[in-house]
């Protein structure tokens, strides 16, 4: 099922819904950290403030979103749960306790948090609601109780919220249920309504393949093609949507132009293109090429996995490496963290990895992977 990515701009602004009191400069300049995405430098400042002056339920929620923004679910919950103490008629509390569950894979604490969330709201439902429905749609989709999802987003259909992604998100539900014709019902709806979105496509095809349906999922993609465009954004999908067919002839054919325009996604899929051909190492010197003027950790982390296949574990854990240090807050920090414990392992240095993955589960105590792999490693140490 799909994850919902938490926007940094969606944290500034729930963080802010709440009234102003006046504190100390500390917090007035965390706070202002926080909503700029600062989230590192803010971070240590909340906690000066905190220990300088008698913080109030509004503080904790706020330092709760900037751990969020920094990904330390555990500390989120922590502040999240004591600002709740404090004050338990809080919405944003609440979402920010669901949310840091949610990330940490507790998804039955996640859709507790998430109703009494709901529960607090007294007047019309607003945007805040919305995601939370969201979020709660989402954690029960995961947990396989697809009834209750399928309410929730009849729920936001019914509200007006996204309706064509509302859609494709019960689609996804009913081809987990093996349900593929109110699933094909669900995507038509959408194709009624955005027949020559690209990105619609790719949804609907990657819901099928999720699914175990890749056969039904390419011809999603084939009706994709048939939309038009010259922009080096439209040959940009066509590009990714050729390599998802497994045709690298014609997707580089198409990336070419985009490449020429200098779009950063164009070279990632170029580089796919590439590895695919069995050209390992045309794809490395794109990456080298693309990282080196525009560095990025989630492309990064792709040029490890490529270096790995390889079996170059020890360049691909110096990618991994860099990007950790130098990113820590970015989007694709969990996979770093846990590839680097994966390099580690590959390269016969168990200890090490044994305790970065202690250090993984600490920050995401919910996932399943971690206590295998423990055990697996602590065979190897011995």
């Amino acid at each position: 099922m799909r994850k919902i990515t938490l926007a940094v701009a969606a944290l500034a602004a729930v963080a802010v819904l709440s009234g102003c009191s006046k504190k100390d400069e500390k917090y007035s300049e965390a706070k202002r950290l926080m909503n700029a995405g600062s989230y590192s430098q803010a971070q240590p400042l909340y906690e000066e403030a905190a220990a300088n002056h008698n913080a109030d339920a509004e503080f904790y929620v706020d330092m709760g979103y900037n751990c969020l923004g920094l990904q330390k679910y555990v500390t989120a919950e922590e502040c999240f749960n004591h600002a709740i103490s404090m004050e338990k008629e809080l919405e944003e509390a609440y979402r920010g306790l669901g949310i840091s569950c949610y990330e940490q894979g507790k998804l039955s604490d996640a859709i507790t948090a998430f109703n009494k969330a709901i529960e607090q709201v007294n007047s019309q439902v607003q945007a805040l609601e919305y995601d939370i429905l969201e979020y709660r749609g989402d954690c029960e989709a995961r947990l396989m109780k697809y009834d209750e999802a399928i309410k929730t987003y009849d729920a936001l259909i019914e509200l007006g919220v996204h309706r064509e992604d509302q859609y494709i998100n019960k689609g996804r539900i009913y081809l987990a249920m093996n349900n593929t014709d109110e699933a094909t019902e669900c995507f038509n709806k959408v194709i009624e309504k955005k027949g020559n979105d690209v990105e619609m496509y790719f949804a609907i095809y990657q819901s099928y393949v999720e699914n175990g349906f890749t056969d039904e999922g390419v011809k999603y993609l084939s009706k994709a093609l048939e939309v038009k465009g010259d922009s080096a954004e439209a040959h940009l999908y066509r590009g990714k949507i050729y390599y998802l067919m497994g045709n690298n002839s014609a997707a580089l054919t198409e990336l070419q132009y985009p490449m020429e325009e200098g779009i950063h996604e164009a070279a990632l899929y170029e580089a796919f293109c590439y590895e695919a051909m069995g050209d390992t190492d045309k794809a490395e010197v794109i990456y080298k090429e693309e990282l080196t003027k525009n560095y990025d950790p989630e492309m990064a982390n792709y040029f490890a996995l490529c270096l790995s296949r390889k079996g170059d574990y020890n360049t691909a854990w110096n990618v991994v490496h860099k990007a950790i240090s130098d990113y820590p807050d970015c989007a694709c920090i969990r996979d770093l963290l846990w590839n680097e414990v994966v390099l580690y392992e590959k390269m016969g240095y168990y200890p090490s990895a044994y305790t970065h993955l202690l250090e993984y589960q600490s920050k995401y105590p919910g996932d399943s992977l971690v206590q295998q792999e423990l055990e697996f490693l602590l065979m190897k140490i011995g």
